[in-house]
């Protein structure tokens, strides 16, 4: 049974901490004992993954204890030794696959949840500089991949993996007080409807999304756009 340990910045509820929750809801535990580890603080998903995983750990109060953090990161993967590191965030991805080596983890696997249109320019230029001691990249989308390709990553480590959720299985036949999305809405169910969740946050880019819509609706005037989120 191979020994998996996930870290990622912080416990916080985003779309790179649900990946972590729906991956390990669906992981064969047969094959797998798993771990996982934030960077620091407490959070939503640091419960969910306590009912998931075998341990979960947390390495400071807050991410300006980066002297704790990296000493208990340190301990952790020297004392843990897992088959596979698998890295989630850029400051995880950083301190993570450094010490990975200094430490002798054989796989270290690096997941990119982020365009390069949504973080600094300089995070993709991270990865790249990185890819000596990263074994795999998964990405979620093929611009990122194209983008790592660019910046000289070995294509035969980047593995695209689409980003898959469980949110769709709640939602084709959610009913809140006994009525479902389209009848609150007042939408016929020969309308198109254009489902989008994200965080409201300019990162997410349904700005981009709104301005399409104009689009859209003059060649199918009858579509609707459903955001759905917070912020």
């Amino acid at each position: 049974m191979l020994k998996i340990l996930y870290i990622i910045d912080g416990w916080n509820i985003g779309g790179a901490q649900e990946i972590l929750s729906t991956l390990n809801k669906h992981l064969d535990k047969t094959a797998f004992v798993t771990e996982a580890a934030g960077l620091h603080g407490e959070g939503e998903l640091k419960s969910e993954l306590e009912k998931l995983c075998s341990k979960v750990y947390s390495f400071g109060r807050s991410k300006y204890n980066l002297i704790t953090i990296i000493k208990n990161l340190w301990q952790c993967l020297k004392t843990n030794k897992p088959d596979i590191l698998h890295l989630h965030l850029e400051v995880s991805t950083l301190l993570g696959t450094i010490l990975a080596r200094l430490v002798g983890i054989k796989y270290v696997v690096v997941s990119i949840h982020s365009l390069p249109t949504q973080v600094s320019c300089m995070v993709y230029r991270l990865f790249a500089w990185l890819s000596f001691w990263i074994d795999s990249y998964i990405v979620e989308d093929k611009i990122a991949c194209a983008e790592l390709m660019k910046l000289g990553v070995d294509k035969t480590k980047i593995r695209h993996i689409p980003i898959g959720t469980d949110y769709l299985n709640y939602l084709k036949d959610a009913v809140v007080n006994g009525t479902t999305i389209r009848d609150e809405f007042g939408l016929s169910q020969d309308s198109p409807l254009i489902l989008n969740i994200a965080r409201l946050h300019p990162r997410k880019g349904q700005e981009f999304l709104l301005k399409a819509m104009k689009l859209v609706l003059e060649k199918v005037p009858t579509a609707n756009l459903l955001l759905v989120g917070w912020g």
